[in-house]
């Protein structure tokens, strides 16, 4: 049922025009004063706004600049009741927004029909707004879960449909393999040939892996080479091994771009629930180190998770951003080990070694942060951080009971292989 709000002040025609609306099945309300009406409008926002005979040319004019001007009120029609005849008058009602103007006298049938134009106009407006943003709300969940160049899913729903997955095999007592696949020579097809080219590749190989792969698999786009396959319910290793020298097989065929045909390497590391581990996030992590290990390897090769391939936790991503900002933040400490000369019993030099004292959990192992600094690049920064004053600073007391002493730099404790050090 609509709903009407009739804005003229109480008398005969007013209570004949309420009657023949209410018959005619729309709910009214009524105000007497421009005001009021207002003031019922943003309580009760109405379908409808039918300005009544008596109000003057002014309070026309109030009317339709509030309603124009209220955001909450802007896209509710008006139809004004005037008894000018004046074109003037009425274009200036509808320069200031009215969506139509009566003037009286005017049938019943005359008034119906012009409630119900602008009702269904309306009605077409708030239909096409929900479509807009129903369109709106689809393209962006499909953007936060879909990648964009291939149209395959990406990291959030692989993730959400590996972790669907692996309820039903927790339920069914069954296995879920999870492949890491990579295209390894995307990077030079790029800086040869272009980005596009790449871009046109990458399209191929998801087309070749939704079509060779069975309905019940889930093949994502993770970053730009790497893919991922949640495989179902496989019975056998073999049978994951099989898939898998089916999919290297398809994508080793050659890639036909615009003017040439290329090949490209893939590499897939495996990681099996329940065998290797049940958690979902160990899971990809077990693949992805799989993959490491499938890519030093030959081309066109794959590798099953073992215990002995190296596993990135999240302790060691909590250590590695713990250590930048301790290159930052100037934690590194260096400390001098004596070298004795055993002949003479002589302190003849000193041995740097660095340490890190956290401002929050104080010292922290180098057997825990020396590897991670060589492994990330940091090593030449931390050795940078350890020979500024603030580590001068920091000499062992037992320096002090000796003559002046030939101390190494830390650079030979980190074996740094950066350009810069030697001149360090």
């Amino acid at each position: 049922m609509y709903k009407l709000l009739v804005i003229e002040s109480d008398g005969e025609i007013r209570d004949r025009r309420v009657s023949l609306l209410e018959d005619s099945g729309f709910e009214i309300i009524v105000a007497a004063t421009v005001d009021g009406g207002l003031k019922i409008a943003q309580r009760q926002p109405p379908d409808l706004i039918l300005a009544g005979l008596d109000l003057t040319a002014d309070s026309h004019g109030q009317l339709l600049q509030t309603v124009l001007t209220k955001s909450e009120l802007a896209a509710i029609p008006v139809i004004v009741i005037t008894q000018h005849s004046d074109r003037d008058y009425q274009r200036q009602c509808i320069t200031l927004g009215a969506d139509d103007c009566l003037v009286t006298p005017f049938t019943d049938d005359e008034l119906l029909g012009a409630i119900a134009i602008r009702l269904r106009k309306q009605d077409a407006l708030t239909q096409r707004y929900n479509t807009l943003m129903r369109h709106t709300a689809e393209r962006l969940n499909r953007l936060s879960h879909y990648d964009s160049l291939t149209d395959l899913p990406n990291h959030h729903l692989l993730q959400q449909r590996l972790i669907l997955a692996v309820n039903r095999a927790a339920v069914g007592n069954q296995r879920v393999a999870l492949l890491s696949l990579s295209l390894d020579r995307l990077r030079q097809i790029n800086n040869t040939l272009g980005f596009p080219a790449g871009d046109t590749l990458l399209r191929a190989a998801a087309r070749r892996l939704t079509g060779i792969l069975p309905p019940s698999t889930a093949v994502a786009r993770l970053t730009g080479n790497q893919f991922a396959i949640v495989l179902p319910a496989p019975k056998h290793r073999e049978d994951v091994a099989a898939i898998t020298e089916e999919v290297i097989d398809s994508l080793s065929r050659s890639f036909s771009l615009p003017g040439h045909a290329v090949f490209v390497t893939t590499s897939v590391g495996i990681a099996l629930f329940p065998d290797d581990t049940q958690d979902i996030s160990t899971l990809l992590r077990q693949a992805d180190a799989a993959l490491d290990w499938a890519k030093g390897q030959k081309s066109n090769s794959y590798r099953f998770y073992r215990s002995d391939m190296p596993v990135v936790s999240g302790d060691e991503l909590q250590l590695e951003t713990w250590l930048r900002y301790a290159v930052e933040r100037q934690e590194f400490e260096v400390r001098y080990q004596p070298k004795q000369n055993l002949r003479t019993g002589r302190i003849e030099g000193a041995e740097a070694l660095i340490r890190w004292h956290h401002a929050d959990y104080g010292y922290v192992s180098p057997a825990r942060f020396i590897p991670l600094a060589e492994e990330t690049g940091l090593i030449t920064r931390s050795g940078n951080g350890c020979c500024g004053p603030s580590a001068r600073k920091r000499p062992n007391g037992w320096l002090r009971a000796y003559p002046p002493l030939r101390l190494p730099s830390i650079y030979p404790v980190f074996n740094s292989t950066s350009p810069n050090s030697a001149r360090s």
